[in-house]
């Protein structure tokens, strides 16, 4: 199913106005956002300016990595220092040099690769999670409950999630992987919810601790307002939206 095959129902509600609504939820195991709204890290989308207004209003915007080490460092700091927040981009070729140069000033890592199912991705999860950085990391991208499950019992605080939906990716049409993205959410909230399952002590009764399970965000495919709001009750804690903030951006900041 994807978002356009299903609509929600209403319920009963208690709220008189909507400045009552609490919007805020996890953008990671460990860190919280106001907005379920992310800039996707592309670099006409996500600059210096376009993250320090997100992350001011409550949203979260992620810097890219399409820059040299030096630039991103000297960037995050001016992030970190205008807004109190700071989420850096990282691919596999020079994650170590980039964390190492910019952990001062970040909260939070988003790995930028295609294919969370990769041995190179779980190799990285195993040297990050052992190698004393305190932030949390996102990674991905994730599509099936396999994917999901495997990086969460290797640590993983968070998964971009889904494969193909984003306007401007071209996996299914050049490989013919994808899933509408519905079914792709159920996934990763039936995965997310096994892998809380697994942690229980049988013995001592424990319940799942909500704030120790890691994030699912909705990778691409937002069009509409209605998308979120199909993606959130699907099981995602947020959205990672890129068409509809593009050119929004200076991207020479």
């Amino acid at each position: 199913l994807s978002y356009d095959d299903i609509s929600l129902l209403p319920n009963f509600s208690d709220i008189t106005s909507r400045k009552e609504v609490d919007t805020t939820t996890k953008i990671s195991r460990n860190n919280s956002i106001k907005i379920p709204i992310i800039l996707s890290p592309m670099d006409t989308v996500s600059s210096v300016k376009s993250c320090i207004k997100m992350n001011k209003i409550g949203g979260a915007g992620v810097l890219h990595r399409f820059m040299s080490i030096d630039d991103q460092r000297s960037k995050s700091k001016m992030i970190k220092d205008e807004s109190g927040f700071s989420i850096n981009a990282i691919g596999l070729k020079d994650a170590e040099e980039r964390i190492r140069a910019t952990s001062t000033f970040t909260n939070l890592y988003f790995l930028d690769t295609a294919n969370g199912l990769a041995k190179n991705v779980e190799d990285f999860l195993r040297w990050y999670k052992t190698s004393g950085f305190s932030q949390d990391v996102i990674v991905g991208n994730t599509l099936t409950k396999e994917s999901v499950y495997r990086l969460a019992n290797l640590k993983a605080d968070g998964f971009r999630h889904l494969i193909g939906p984003g306007s401007m990716c071209l996996t299914q049409v050049k490989t013919g992987i994808g899933c509408p993205s519905l079914t792709g959410n159920y996934y990763a909230w039936k995965a997310v919810r096994n892998w809380e399952l697994s942690q229980i002590d049988l013995f001592k009764q424990d319940k799942p601790n909500p704030s120790h399970r890691p994030s699912i965000l909705a990778d691409g495919g937002i069009r509409y307002p209605k998308d979120l709001v199909k993606a959130i009750a699907s099981g995602c804690d947020a959205v990672i939206c890129g068409r509809i903030f593009a050119g929004l951006s200076d991207v020479v900041d």
